[in-house]
């Protein structure tokens, strides 16, 4: 009889620990579930590039960010100053010939926002360019506090300026605001518009000498045949010149995407580093929300468990009483 109630004793002890840890675990994924923030959006960025698109649409890669220019080719040994002086004049020969699709990426930070809109189009009207497109969104949102929050307004606009104004049209367009992020790429297209003009060239050829095969030719079969293709060389012809006609207002435009977003005055300000008490201070400020964070997540947590673990520990007094009682009864049986 002492064994079977050890046995009932240890088995209840064991649903008890389990049941607990069971309880905890719900509900502890119940609370993280329950308290799990919401990410916010705190930035907002948004970036498009016209002729990297472009490229992208003919199948060709689009240029990098940061472009070198290639070196130029080491002189061979014991060469001549005459033939130095001839390769250097070929040299900068070919690189006049070089056509370059140029395009900036700006973003700036400002708390004068309309009237930094107004300074970004004088800006670009001064430099002969265009606005390609342009967009204000009002949805973007900041937190303020716990309880606060406030929609800043952000400009996005693509311009084009002349390519002979694009340096100092970035420069000035950098210095609107604060900026915080700035970049450009650079592509060299110059064997694609040759090719093509040198394509061009063949079709237009060709389809002078259709037209004069149409003149000469009396067979109604072979004058249809002449017909066909010369409607696929008239298309081809099309197709060269449109694509010469973007590479230079690619080439002659430069391409500059433009972000400007609202900001507090405090937000343009230069961080400081801190003095050693305030970070003392802001170090104890820390330790003691950590602490009362602690205790309350304590408070929740048994809070959960309370229930459960009020019925499990009756369950096991039951237990225990039912034991103790049926061991009485068995020393009193055996007295």
């Amino acid at each position: 009889m002492k064994r079977n109630i050890k046995i009932i004793l240890i088995c209840l002890a064991a649903v008890l620990v389990l049941a607990f840890i069971i309880a905890a675990c719900a509900g502890g994924s119940e609370r993280r579930t329950m308290s799990a923030p919401q990410p916010a959006a705190d930035s907002f960025f948004y970036e498009n590039s016209i002729s990297q698109r472009a490229a992208e649409e003919e199948g060709m890669p689009a240029g990098d960010y940061g472009y070198a220019e290639p070196p130029a080719p080491a002189a061979a040994p014991m060469e001549s100053a005459a033939g130095i002086s001839a390769r250097e004049t070929s040299a900068g020969a070919d690189r006049q010939n070089l056509m370059f699709i140029k395009t900036a990426s700006v973003a700036t930070r400002t708390d004068n926002f309309d009237g930094d809109i107004i300074n970004i189009r004088n800006t670009v009207n001064s430099y002969g360019g265009y606005f390609e497109s342009s967009n204000m969104f009002t949805n973007y949102t900041r937190r303020i506090s716990d309880t606060e929050e406030r929609n800043y307004r952000i400009y996005h606009a693509v311009v084009r300026v002349p390519v002979e104004n694009y340096e100092a049209a970035k420069k000035s367009l950098e210095a609107i605001g604060v900026l915080y992020q700035s970049g450009e790429s650079t592509q060299e297209v110059s064997g694609e518009y040759f090719d093509t003009q040198s394509r061009l060239e063949t079709a237009r050829t060709e389809e002078q000498r259709l037209l004069e095969l149409i003149d000469e030719t009396a067979d109604l079969k072979l004058l249809i045949e002449i017909e066909r293709r010369l409607g696929e060389v008239k298309t081809q012809i099309e197709l060269y010149e449109s694509r010469l006609s973007r590479l230079e207002n690619q080439t002659s435009y430069s391409t500059i995407s433009l972000n400007v977003t609202e900001a507090e005055t405090e937000d343009l300000l230069p961080v400081t580093e801190e003095s050693f008490l305030t970070k003392l201070g802001d170090g104890f400020t820390g330790s003691v929300d950590a602490t009362v964070k602690f205790f309350q997540n304590a408070a929740v947590f048994l809070s959960y468990i309370l229930i459960p673990a009020a019925i499990l520990a009756v369950l096991v007094f039951a237990g225990i009483f039912i034991a103790k009682t049926a061991l009485r009864k068995e020393r009193a049986a055996k007295s």
